[in-house]
């Protein structure tokens, strides 16, 4: 009985045991599938902020594209419709500030002879650096970008050999933060970089779009470079390289305008290069095509900047002048009138002169006249009178004037002669 009973309490004992030995099982795999559970949980929910970091992102992304897709037309009409190229750098600048906010922006533009990077625009610059800075071609991170001709980025940088790093080093300004810069190509030459650091936002095709921006701004450029090659064709005679009439007969209605609203003066010559059909019928109109041409370089290292050269017909030449009196065209007359007695030209000798001269004649807004018909008229018969008067000489309106009060003043013997009393 005693042993009955105490197989009784070790199967229950056992049974016990065992109970709690699953019970403990489970509550342990329980916790561990809660565990689990909440990990996986919190993983999923790590994962899903994560998605939606990435949804916000490109979201962003997209609506900033899209902005780019819809103000960009308005952009690319402005580069079209400036055909001189004033204003490129400055839309480029609004384009770039648009997409991508930096801190900095840089615009350079290439030299004439593609040697040197000259600033044209800038936005985030210090005060101590002026637009026209130069910066040689393979000179830190904008020379480089100019001279690989290839758009880069910080990452591309930092990833160049130790040997170009190190020249980056040396030759990079503290004041220009490159962190993104793109060449403005054009059949292989390179017109220009843009540069930008402090980049507030960050697109994964960054340098795609710049480079895109880079790509409108080369068009721009070219076009104008286009633009101003016709004008120069329609304005320009070929010949002498000065303007041709019918332009200058524009401008000269443009200065007289300005003079009038001004209150200042306009003087004009008009110049005849002296027997020059004996010249051409001597030696031939390719000789006397020569003469041309020679005569116009002349007058072009003579002239000022803002004087208006013109080829105004045949062997006529004129001069505008604004802001120039009487006797300052008079002064450039005649320096231009001597460059050009100096000059040795070809077979020159067989001239009636025996040199190559020419003869001109002076007027001047608005004591000679008030428009562009009667100051011309004016300049051209005192031309005629300097031809009269011997050729190779500049005839002005005061010196006809003091011509004629000398005709008309009384002679010595006169002053001396006593008057017969009226009385």
């Amino acid at each position: 009985m005693e042993i009955f009973i105490l197989i009784t309490i070790a199967c229950g004992s056992l049974i016990v045991f065992f109970i709690l030995f699953h019970r403990h099982r489970m509550l342990a795999l329980k916790s561990k599938i809660e565990s689990d559970y909440w990990q996986e949980s919190r993983e999923d929910q790590s994962q899903i902020s994560q998605l939606q970091n990435t949804v916000r992102e490109l979201s962003e992304e997209n609506r900033e594209l899209s902005n780019l897709l819809i103000f960009l037309p308005s952009f690319i009409k402005q580069l079209n419709l400036d055909l001189y190229g004033r204003k490129i750098s400055e839309i480029l600048c609004k384009i770039i500030e648009h997409i991508f906010t930096p801190k900095q922006i840089l615009i350079f533009f290439s030299s004439k002879d593609h040697q040197t990077l000259i600033l044209t625009a800038a936005i985030g610059l210090i005060k101590e650096v002026n637009l026209g800075y130069k910066i040689a071609v393979g000179e830190g991170r904008i020379g480089l970008v100019a001279q690989k001709k290839m758009t880069m980025s910080d990452d591309d940088f930092q990833k160049e050999t130790r040997l170009v790093k190190k020249m980056l080093q040396k030759t990079t300004l503290p004041f220009f933060t490159s962190e993104l810069c793109s060449p403005m190509v054009s059949r292989d030459e390179v017109l220009g970089v843009i540069s930008i650091g402090g980049l507030t936002k960050h697109f994964k095709n960054e340098k795609m779009i710049l480079k895109m921006i880079a790509d409108l701004g080369s068009v721009a450029i070219t076009n104008t470079r286009i633009f101003r090659q016709r004008e120069y064709l329609a304005n320009f005679d070929g010949l002498t390289r000065l303007f041709n009439r019918r332009y200058a007969m524009f401008l000269l209605g443009d200065e007289i305008t300005r003079a009038e609203k001004r209150g200042s003066s306009i003087s004009m010559c008009i110049f005849d290069i002296d027997d020059f059909k004996h010249y051409n019928n001597s030696h031939g109109h390719l000789a006397g095509d020569e003469v041309l041409s020679t005569i116009g370089q002349i007058i072009r290292e003579t002239v000022r900047e803002d004087d208006i050269a013109v080829r105004y017909g045949g062997e006529e030449f004129l001069f505008i002048l604004p802001n120039t009196p009487e006797k300052g065209a008079y002064i450039l007359a005649e320096r231009v009138r001597e460059n050009i007695e100096k000059f040795h030209f070809a077979k020159e000798e067989s001239q009636p002169m025996g040199k190559i001269t020419v003869s001109g004649g002076i007027a001047t807004y608005p004591m000679d006249g008030r428009d562009s018909y009667r100051l011309i008229q004016e300049a051209d018969k005192r031309m005629y009178q300097a031809k009269q008067a011997g050729r190779n000489r500049i005839v002005s309106g005061s010196m006809i004037k003091e011509k004629l009060e000398k005709s008309f003043a009384p002679s010595s013997d006169e002053k001396d002669e006593p008057k017969e009393s009226t009385l």
